[in-house]
């Protein structure tokens, strides 16, 4: 789920992280 770093330039990124585990926040 690396997807979620290029979305996070459109702020879409943080909906995906706050439903990714942990460890996948702290690899963004």
């Amino acid at each position: 789920m690396f997807s979620h770093v290029a979305d996070n330039k459109t702020g879409k990124g943080r909906t995906f992280l706050a439903i990714s585990p942990p460890s996948d926040i702290v690899m963004d």
